[in-house]
């Protein structure tokens, strides 16, 4: 990511792209920064050498961001508001396979006690540079695996499986069946790979239309850039906008809620008596509220488009 900040935000407009997620990023420090095109990218990293991991969000999605996680150098969580709908976006760089098993065991215990903190009722999307390989075949794991990976599975990718059965979430690009080259997130040379992946909750699954890697995209050189098409869908509140309700005093121009309206607010003062000892302002309120009363029993109330009749 050094220096080319600006040229991903290209490539990201250019592929209509709302949120990114980005692995080994290098930059130092926990921040948030313009890259350009409208883009902001959300990032933390430790000494700016290795590590690193961010998320670059549109210029509608940053005006979403309710909240920032920054877990380590290796994790990062960005809370949005979409609508009514909380959605935890995600970017997560695993341990690479030469690393020590300490390093690796700490990485699994800060991923679940992250994913424990997001309350099951809100939508994830996590990507990730898992740094294993999950197979082409998924035996043993048929909710998460969609039978459609590339390899063969290795210790890395069986640990990720585990974790992904255990928050139940879906590695969304073995669902798709693809040619191989849509398929490799990473070659070098002869060395082609998939440790790339895309995570969402299981029952979200349908909302994924299309998922596959980009090989053509030089922004980087070994690793290629996984993209999926989304389909959210927010339930709106069909009351958000309804004006609130008003009493039609309209109608007092008619003689017959006039008289009716005029007899009931004469006897509910005469029943209400002298107010004596009750300020300028008590009695003010005293009376202003009798006649509301009156009047919504009267001449009844709008709701918006939905009228409300007193003989309704």
């Amino acid at each position: 990511m050094t220096g080319r900040g600006r040229e991903l935000a290209d490539v990201l407009k250019q592929r209509r792209v709302n949120v990114a997620c980005l692995q080994e990023t290098k930059w130092k420090g926990n921040k948030a920064r313009e890259i350009g095109e409208g883009y902001k990218f959300y990032y933390c990293g430790s000494d700016g050498k290795r590590n690193g991991v961010g998320v670059v969000l549109d210029s509608g999605m940053k005006e979403r961001v309710t909240d920032v996680k920054r877990v380590n150098d290796r994790m990062i969580v960005v809370k949005l508001m979409i609508e009514n709908k909380v959605v935890n976006v995600v970017s997560v760089y695993a341990p690479q396979t030469g690393c020590e098993e300490s390093v690796k065991e700490k990485f699994w215990e800060e991923f679940d006690c992250m994913m424990m903190g997001i309350p099951e009722r809100e939508d994830v999307y996590m990507g990730g540079d898992f740094n294993g390989h999950v197979g082409r075949v998924n035996d043993g794991y048929e909710r998460v695996h969609g039978g459609w990976g590339y390899g063969v599975r290795n210790r890395e990718g069986e640990v990720l499986l585990q974790a992904a059965c255990a928050f139940d979430l879906a590695v969304v690009n073995t669902w798709f069946q693809k040619r191989d080259q849509h398929l490799v997130t990473y070659k070098s040379g002869h060395h082609a790979t998939q440790i790339d992946y895309l995570l969402i909750r299981r029952n979200q699954i349908k909302s994924v239309k299309n998922c596959k890697v980009l090989p053509g995209e030089d922004l980087v050189s070994q690793h290629r850039i996984l993209l999926a098409d989304i389909c959210l869908t927010v339930r709106l509140n069909k009351h958000k906008d309804r004006p609130p309700p008003k009493i039609k005093w309209h109608l007092l121009h008619k003689e017959g809620y006039a008289s009716e309206f005029r007899e009931i607010v004469v006897n509910k003062m005469i029943e209400m008596g002298d107010m004596e000892g009750m300020s300028v302002n008590e009695c003010w309120k005293e009376m202003a509220d009798c006649i509301r009363s009156v009047a919504r029993k009267v001449l009844g109330e709008t709701k918006g488009k939905r009228m409300i009749d007193k003989d309704g």
